[in-house]
Parts: structure tokens; sequence; C-alpha cells
């Protein structure tokens, strides 16, 4: 089964996450403030210590934060490898934004998918939700 990584643990993240675990995928959690992640390491998560640690345990790589900017400056953070990982990018913000975060990504060795969540986040996991691909 596929490990996945759930970047940034707002309210959306945090429902994409349980969802994850309760499908029992393996998953790895990280946030800037490391205590959004109690109730998720409560259910199974593994709570990884950096970034760089979250995106080396896993393939795929779903990230939830605000803006394709904010993923953008996540992604360059120095000692990051994206070499064939797959990054599943659910911010927000304009098609210039994502198509530089998107060329970043296939720069450096990895898959992008930019996607958009139809729910809110009490939806997911479930037959109310959708999450579309934009790129």
């Amino acid at each position: 089964m596929a490990r996945i990584t759930v970047v940034g643990l707002g309210v959306m993240g945090q429902a994409l996450a349980r969802a994850l675990l309760d499908a029992h995928f393996p998953v790895t959690v990280w946030n800037r403030s490391p205590e959004k992640a109690k109730d998720l390491m409560a259910g199974g998560a593994r709570l990884a210590d950096t970034l760089t640690e979250s995106i080396a345990a896993s393939d795929i790589i779903v990230v939830c934060v605000s803006t394709h900017q904010d993923t953008y400056a996540l992604l360059c953070t120095e000692g990051i490898s994206l070499v064939g990982k797959s990054i599943i990018e659910l911010s927000s913000g304009t098609p210039a934004d994502a198509n530089r975060l998107v060329d970043h990504i296939h720069t450096h060795g990895a898959t992008c998918l930019i996607g958009m969540i139809l729910s809110y986040p009490s939806g997911i996991g479930s037959d109310r939700a959708s999450i579309t691909t934009a790129i």
C-alpha cells in the first residue's frame, strides 16, 4: 500500500489525513505547528520532525497549505529531494502561480497534480466530497 504524506494540517489538511487513515493508508504528517498533529497521531499517523523528513517518508505527497506560492516556498527548502515523488497540490492561487509550481516540481524530477477540493472539511472521505484536477 502506498505511503502518503500530508503537508499542512489546517482544518482541510486534517480532514484529508483523517480520511487517508480511515482508508488504512500509512500516513506521515507535517505542519509548522506540530501540535496540530496530536489527534492524527492518536489515530495512527506518524509526525515527521521536519518538512524534509516528511517528504522523504512517502512517494505521494499531499500539500494543503494556503497558496501555490506557499507550496513553492516550502518545496524550495534546502535539502528536499522531489525525485520520484508524486505531488498532489490542493492549495489555492492563480494559474500563473500554479504553472510556476508545476514547472519547479517537474524540473526537480517529480510529477504534480494541481487539484481543487469541492467540499467542506466535514465532507472529506464521504460521497459528498470531490477533488478535481486542474493541471
